[in-house]
């Protein structure tokens, strides 16, 4: 049951920290022990601004993320995709997350549901400066703690004694070379695109590889050959490992999902060099859109989930700063945008309580990030048919 209570006054200040001043009067719904959604409009801007606040210690709660249609592909309203699992399990809040391919749906960057890894990729090459970038992901670690990072994918497939590197999963690679593992949830989509780079594409024991360039190919011939060798007691067992690198540490995580570009590290804003640092661009960055964002505080114990309303005349949308201005006003520490414009829309307790910006109301996405009860994870969902 959805408790609504307004408040006045010096409440609001308590409550968000932001001055009475910049802004109207607050309402507050307690969604679920934990969980609060808070409504203000701050006429500055004009801004109307839509938070959720989640205590992962009185639920508990923690994250996870459904793709749409359970698939690889495919978009879906946000509302749908958490009425889906919401039908299994407790879904109190979802929010829109990664980028996505407006014709396919195949979301930017790593995605990983309930510990099972859909998407791994490279990174993103910066050609001109020689150098590879991490942009900034989402994620649920094995043991719940909620990290915001550039994470880089790291498979390993080893056979006997010799280890082989695996450097994506499920993606067309767009480096001039890379050994990429596909799995059903691929499905029968082309592995190659008009470059025509596949230079090998093979199955051994069950998993199929595929080689983009001269180098990746000598790779996957060595991994044939191993598999062909005979040793005592039989052929050489096949394992396949993968894990995923931050600066900091090495994580297997239940939950993994895409955003761009970190907003706050350490309570420090970013958002001003965020064109530098993930290579965002200034109609992106320094112009006002709708906008989407996640962030922890007090140590990761406390989520947050944001959207503001854009390209409309009580909320004209927030520029990187702007939103990692906000941010830092409300005590986040570690803050990270989401895809935003049409996107946007916030689901809390069974209805989107922002303004979605598109005329048809709210856009089809690639993936969203829910909030659920913690216990026994539910199963990814099993591989099926493209929509």
């Amino acid at each position: 049951m959805v408790r609504h209570v307004k408040h006045y006054g010096g409440v609001l200040t308590l409550l968000v920290g932001i001055p009475l001043t910049a802004q109207r009067p607050l309402t507050v719904d307690t969604i679920a022990p934990g969980i609060t959604y808070q409504h203000l409009s701050r006429p500055t801007g004009p801004w109307d601004i839509h938070l959720v606040r989640v205590d992962r210690a009185q639920g508990p709660w923690t994250l996870t993320v459904r793709h749409a249609f359970d698939s690889l592909r495919g978009r879906e309203t946000t509302s749908a995709m958490a009425a889906r699992l919401a039908a299994q399990r407790e879904v109190p809040v979802a929010l829109n997350a990664d980028f996505f391919d407006l014709r396919t749906g195949e979301v930017t960057n790593n995605q990983v549901i309930e510990g099972e890894v859909w998407k791994g990729i490279v990174g993103f090459d910066v050609p001109r400066q020689g150098r590879r970038i991490q942009r900034g992901q989402f994620a649920i670690d094995a043991d719940g703690t909620p990290i915001i990072a550039g994470l880089a994918y790291e498979g390993r497939l080893r056979l006997g004694r010799q280890t082989f590197v695996l450097d994506a999963v499920n993606v067309r690679p767009t480096q001039p070379s890379a050994l990429v593992r596909f799995d059903a949830r691929w499905g029968g989509a082309p592995v190659d695109d008009s470059t025509r780079r596949v230079t090998g594409d093979t199955t051994i024991r069950g998993v199929r590889l595929v080689a983009y360039g001269a180098p990746a190919r000598a790779r996957l011939d060595s991994i044939a050959r191993a598999a062909r060798r005979r040793w005592w007691g039989g052929a050489p067992r096949l394992r396949v490992t993968q894990r995923f690198v931050t600066p900091a540490r090495a994580l297997t995580p239940r939950a993994v999902v895409g955003g761009w570009p970190i907003l706050l590290r350490d309570s420090v804003s970013l958002a001003a060099h965020a064109d530098s640092l993930e290579r965002t661009a200034p109609s992106f960055s320094a112009a006002r859109h709708p906008r989407s964002a996640i962030g922890t505080s007090a140590g990761g114990r406390i989520l947050w989930l944001i959207a503001v309303d854009g390209r409309q005349t009580a909320s004209v949308g927030m520029t990187l700063t702007e939103l990692a201005d906000l941010m830092r006003e409300l005590g986040i520490t570690e803050g990270l945008n989401l895809d935003g414009g049409g996107s946007t829309a916030l689901w809390v307790g069974g209805h989107v309580r922002n303004r979605p910006s598109d005329p048809t109301g709210e856009r089809p996405v690639g993936n969203a990030v829910m909030i659920v009860r913690e216990g026994s994870p539910a199963a990814a969902p099993r591989a099926g048919r493209r929509p």
